[in-house]
């Protein structure tokens, strides 16, 4: 992911990571510790709660990870989109979305 967030640095775009970790303050250290960019946000533990979060509610967030493609006027391009780890896929679904 840090790769990729470099890689496109420069165009149109924004990396939204939204963590449902069951323990916050790990999440944070781990954020620091690796240096991410792009936006990151903590929707709570949805494995340990009795509530799930909006957003792994709307989405059917089941499992982790999960990537998301939204376009910059909000319509969903793909709910299951490749690993950032996936060069060639999901560059090419970033390419032809910009």
């Amino acid at each position: 992911m840090k790769k990729l967030i470099e890689e496109y640095q420069d165009k149109k775009i924004t990396f939204l990571t939204i963590s449902i970790d069951e323990n916050k303050e790990a999440w944070l250290k781990m954020l620091e510790d690796k240096e991410l960019g792009g936006i990151q946000l903590w929707a709570g533990d949805l494995w340990g709660s009795d509530s799930i979060s909006g957003i792994t509610k709307d989405y059917a967030i089941f499992g982790i990870p999960r990537y998301m493609l939204i376009s910059a006027d909000g319509n969903v391009i793909s709910t299951n989109a490749p690993r950032p780890s996936s060069s060639y896929e999901i560059k090419s679904l970033l390419d032809s979305n910009l």
